[in-house]
């Protein structure tokens, strides 16, 4: 994944038991560096997601002190290069993520906010619905400049074994799910002949179906170009950097079956004039 269209870069995480050893992230940026300098790459991208404790302070600051050290190494050795930070949907210790953002936002040229995985408890639910995303977007604002964010919006979702029904029609679930990209969900939509429900309070449409062997009964909220129409608005009256996909192979490619056409539909909402920049 590239932070940028402009941009390609290399796409790389870091142990978090190792954010304290300053002679293992020194080694850790100088690895990097050189990939990408022998492949005449632009950049990376910091994909980190480990988890760090409100009260692990030391985590949170090794964290800072590697972005950092990446960030001045970049700029030296590459002045054009890019150095990018993947972050959750909300800066407010989601998924026991408690970073220093105001701190790393210094030493980074753009957060990518990965607004999905944003899932509820017992029951089936949006993988990136526009409340959640709202209001994480709008914490980031608050503490950082917009033109430092990109809206990073998903091309998978995930299926939900249901147990029973709620009188709203919700999938009550013991919790676990199956992670499927867009081009299975689309297909196995079309192909279980189920109703396609567009949610209000989410924006964002779902559907049920029954496995024909087990009668099992499942159920798939997703986005689709509907939905993430409103979330390419959301960025564009936001002001942000840009936005962006996980991930382009999400969305089937072959030009000889009927998916053509839904690959077309997903990139045609792309916001290319309403959005400065579009991560591929």
């Amino acid at each position: 994944m590239s932070p940028s269209s402009r941009y390609a870069t290399i796409n790389s995480d870091y142990p978090a038991s190792d954010l304290t050893d300053a002679q293992k992230r020194h080694i850790w940026v100088q690895t990097q560096l050189r990939t990408v300098t022998n492949n005449y790459l632009d950049g990376i991208n910091i994909d980190f997601e480990g988890t760090i404790p409100k009260t692990r302070v030391d985590l949170r600051d090794g964290l800072s002190a590697l972005v950092n050290e990446a960030f001045k190494t970049f700029k030296h050795a590459l002045p054009h290069s890019q150095v990018t930070i993947d972050v959750p949907y909300g800066p407010d210790c989601v998924f026991n993520r408690c970073y220093d953002y105001p701190a790393l936002s210094v030493v980074v040229d753009v957060f990518f906010i990965m607004e999905y995985d944003e899932l509820g408890e017992g029951l089936a639910s949006p993988n990136s619905g526009i409340p959640r995303t709202f209001k994480g977007l709008s914490r980031y604002i608050d503490l950082l400049p917009s033109q430092k964010l990109l809206l990073g919006v998903p091309r998978y979702s995930y299926k939900y074994k249901c147990a029973t029904l709620t009188k709203n029609d919700l999938c009550k679930t013991s919790g676990a799910r199956t992670s499927m990209p867009f081009s299975d969900i689309y297909r196995l939509l079309l192909d279980s002949g189920a109703q396609r429900v567009w949610n209000k309070a989410n924006l964002s449409p779902f559907f049920k179906y029954k496995e024909p062997t087990t009668n099992e009964l499942y159920q798939i909220w997703y986005d689709d170009p509907e939905s993430l129409l409103y979330k390419y608005a959301l960025a564009a009256r936001t002001n942000l950097r840009g936005v962006g996909v996980w991930h382009d192979d999400c969305v089937d490619y072959d030009k000889s079956t009927m998916f053509n056409f839904v690959r077309q539909w997903m990139w045609h909402v792309l916001p290319l004039r309403s959005v400065k920049d579009i991560v591929t």
